[in-house]
């Protein structure tokens, strides 16, 4: 077996995959305990910065091996390792906005074109373009059949086969790993 050291990446990439591959752990970390009180987004922002800094404190344990370096391959590695860190940043916002803020966002647009305060009936009305909640859900019905993990039939919605029930079960347990509360 040859020699396994060029495969290994140098310290500031690896150092970056790893804390990437921490950020999701952070995350569930900081959505428990005193930090479970911090808005999603704090906590989201907790997480991203205290990867980067697992990354900086990282890079920054190999001061000999990085001085031993050309500042070229150095600057390449360390930009690698930042957007590294930036695309697995993008990554899991992407996932945790899914599931901390959803259709949230837009309702909270909504109510902004709002001349003044409304109702819950007439911000849905704002929202649904005019329809209230009734067609707010059948709305949210028609994006569940089109995705193929509910079905409606003579007045009733299902779910439509394994698929579904996986993806809801993946939806309670990201719920529960990062401590999101949905009211009923």
């Amino acid at each position: 077996m040859g020699d396994l050291t060029p495969l290994i990446p140098p310290q500031p990439i690896w150092g970056a995959l790893l804390a990437a591959g921490l950020m999701p752990i952070l995350l569930a970390g900081f959505s428990r305990g005193m930090f479970s009180a911090l808005s999603p987004g704090k906590r989201f922002w907790l997480a991203l910065t205290a990867s980067f800094g697992i990354w900086l404190s990282i890079t920054i344990s190999g001061l000999d091996a990085i001085y031993s370096r050309p500042v070229e391959e150095l600057a390449v590695d360390m930009l690698a390792g930042a957007l590294i860190i930036f695309t697995a940043g993008l990554v899991l916002y992407s996932v945790w906005s899914l599931a901390c803020f959803g259709f949230t966002t837009t309702m909270l647009t909504s109510i902004a074109e709002a001349k003044n305060p409304q109702t819950g009936e007439q911000w849905a009305s704002l929202y649904g373009n005019g329809h209230g909640m009734q067609a707010f859900t059948h709305d949210r019905i028609r994006v569940l059949v089109a995705m193929k993990l509910a079905r409606e039939h003579q007045g009733r919605v299902f779910l439509s086969g394994q698929t579904a029930v996986l993806f809801s079960r993946l939806v309670r347990l990201s719920f529960r790993v990062f401590a999101i509360r949905i009211e009923k």
